[in-house]
């Protein structure tokens, strides 16, 4: 499972960095844009983690 994650080119209040997001659970990218690859199995999980990361 890929996650691919950007940031809103409207909406620029966002002050997460989304390349050492995406880092963490194995994948990489900048400030503004980024993918990971997970295993089928850890994906709700990592799903869940990576939108909790964001609100």
């Amino acid at each position: 499972t890929v996650f691919a994650v950007g940031k809103s080119i409207i909406n620029r209040d966002s002050r997460h960095n989304i390349g050492e997001l995406m880092l963490e659970f194995g994948g990489g990218g900048h400030r503004n844009a980024g993918t990971c690859q997970v295993s089928h199995e850890d994906a709700e999980r990592v799903l869940g983690e990576i939108t909790s990361r964001l609100q």
